[in-house]
């Protein structure tokens, strides 16, 4: 975390968030040793981004670590990875967390399929709509290549469309996914 304080001292206008990996690590998500980060976090009012799946980085043991900082923006990637009731298991866990005030979770959605994504937009309240992301971890495998990703961003744009008899509607939740809840998070405070 030391080493932390110093690249954002020296650097801190090109850093605009924390990007913390419990499986590569072999550390679960709640272990203390992720604390100094999230103090760094908080205290240059950055948003921390955790890898999570349902291992090391188990979106339960993210949520706890995160109602410890409770300021901090902490960003689940992946929406919990793997299968859709995992990312259910992380929905219910990022509304607890909304409902509760307990903690200031964000998700990233950009691992789900189109019909997931739909689906958890079509779920999830105003609040939680204004807190998740599509991108700001981008998904290994074939997502990652450069030909690939902008045909994924397609066809979720396209599955939100047709998915959402109104247009306006439609638009506005493309616009929220893709740039907005996004800006609002890492840019909107440099101003």
């Amino acid at each position: 975390a030391d080493n932390l304080v110093d690249l954002i001292e020296r650097r801190g206008d090109e850093i605009y968030g924390i990007k913390l990996h419990p499986n590569t690590l072999q550390l679960d998500a709640n272990d203390p040793q992720y604390e100094p980060y999230l103090a760094v976090a908080q205290e240059y009012g950055l948003p921390v981004l955790f890898h999570s799946q349902d291992n090391y980085s188990d979106p339960l043991y993210i949520y706890e670590t995160a109602q410890k900082f409770p300021e901090v923006p902490v960003i689940l990637a992946h929406m919990g990875m793997g299968s859709d009731d995992n990312h259910w298991y992380t929905f219910g866990i990022l509304q607890t967390a909304l409902r509760s005030g307990t903690a200031n979770l964000y998700a990233d959605v950009s691992w789900l399929s189109p019909g997931m994504i739909v689906a958890v937009l079509k779920r999830a309240d105003d609040e939680m709509l204004g807190r998740l992301f599509f991108g700001t971890d981008i998904p290994l495998g074939p997502y990652s290549d450069p030909e690939a990703y902008p045909a994924r961003v397609s066809e979720v744009k396209s599955a939100i469309a047709e998915a959402f008899e109104d247009e306006e509607e439609a638009a506005e939740l493309i616009h929220a996914l893709f740039y907005q809840n996004a800006y609002d998070l890492f840019f909107a405070g440099r101003e």
